[in-house]
Formats: C-alpha cells, sequence, structure tokens
C-alpha cells in the first residue's frame, strides 16, 4: 500500500537536493597546473606576484595546496603574507606584491588560488592582476614564455549591480586551468536542510517498521 505523505516528502527532497545541485556558485577556486617537464635539470624558481594601478578596487588572492616540489622561499615583497606548502594570501595594495619561491623543475607544480574582495560588488576603473611564471635562476630569464605562464585579470563591474569578470590569458601549453565551483552560503543552507530532512523521515520509516 502506498503512503501519499511519504511520496510527497521523498518528492520535496528531491527538489531540494536539485535546487542545492544547481544554484548560483559564488566564488570559484581555480586549480593551476603546471607540466615543467621539459625544463628538467635546470634551476627555478615559481614566481607569484598580485599587483594593480594605484587606486584599483581592493582584491584579495589567496593560494594553497600546492602540489610538486616546492624547496624555500627566495624572497617576497608589499602585501603578501603566509608561507608554502600552507596558505598565501596577497592584497593588490601598492604596486609590487609578489613571492618568489624555489622548486625543482621536471614534474607538475600545482595549486589553487580563489579571489575575493570589493572588486566584486563595487565598480571601478582598475582591476588587479595575478601571474604566476617560472624564472630561470641562472640566467634571470624566463621558462616557457617571456614572463607570465598564465595571467588572471580581475576586473570590477563597470556600473551599480554590474558583473565582476575574471580573465584567463594562458599563453602556453604547459599550463591547464580547472575550475571548481563553490557554493553560496544560502545553498550550503538549502542543502543542509535537504539532509536533515532525509534524517528525519528516514527515523520515522525506522520507527514505523518497528
Amino acid at each position: 500500500m502506498f503512503d501519499i505523505k511519504k511520496i510527497i516528502t521523498k518528492a520535496l527532497l528531491a527538489v531540494t537536493f536539485a535546487l542545492g545541485a544547481s544554484a548560483a556558485w559564488a566564488i570559484p577556486t581555480y586549480h593551476v597546473n603546471i607540466d615543467s617537464s621539459q625544463f628538467v635539470g635546470k634551476g627555478g624558481a615559481m614566481l607569484l606576484s598580485f599587483n594593480s594601478k594605484q587606486a584599483a578596487t581592493s582584491a584579495f588572492a589567496d593560494v594553497s595546496n600546492f602540489g610538486g616540489i616546492f624547496e624555500y622561499e627566495l624572497s617576497r615583497s608589499g602585501a603578501v603574507t603566509g608561507a608554502i606548502p600552507g596558505i598565501v594570501n596577497f592584497a593588490n595594495s601598492g604596486n609590487l606584491n609578489y613571492l618568489m619561491h624555489k622548486v625543482t623543475l621536471g614534474g607538475m607544480l600545482s595549486f589553487d588560488v580563489t579571489f575575493h574582495g570589493d572588486f566584486e560588488t563595487i565598480p571601478g576603473s582598475f582591476g588587479a592582476l595575478f601571474g604566476v611564471a617560472l624564472v630561470d635562476l641562472d640566467t634571470g630569464d624566463y621558462h616557457g614564455a617571456e614572463n607570465n605562464l598564465i595571467e588572471f585579470d580581475l576586473n570590477p563591474p563597470l556600473d551599480d549591480g554590474g558583473t565582476p569578470t575574471i580573465k584567463i590569458d594562458n599563453p602556453t601549453r604547459i599550463v591547464t586551468v580547472t575550475t571548481n565551483a563553490v557554493p553560496e552560503p544560502s545553498d550550503l543552507l538549502l542543502v543542509m536542510t535537504g539532509l536533515g530532512l532525509v534524517a528525519f523521515v528516514r527515523r520515522r520509516t525506522s520507527k514505523a517498521t518497528r
């Protein structure tokens, strides 16, 4: 015999999870992979920079989940906190914000980066640029490109209610980027509500079968 209440409850749960899965996502996480196999045996350092023009809308970059052989820090400047292999935080204040870290070339180097700050909601004329380069420590030249291997160009909305943009410029084939979406807090609440309803229904079902 069918229980109409149970059928309706399960249908509502299905809708809840569908909404939670397909709802809008907030700040994405970019996973960057750098194939340095063609530079095996050469000395190198990874240069991470996050810079903008003066009076630019504030922005922040959080870099984490480093993969590969990161040896030791060489230098840093400006609004940079934290250290590899933990989380490194950059702000776009000032003109020169960078971290240079010695790496072993020849394998895969990777990390995650997320961006946040006023540039998401406050209109402005200037954005910020997050760049990643591999530097030859023997010659001072760059590996794989004339300068940055990849750049993330952050631009605030042009007017109230506009949408910020993040343009990725990847001039080489040795870098790949994948995007992992992060749910809005409201979406997380929706999913948690759905999980709570699942637990409630299972508890009621368990009691009814005893």
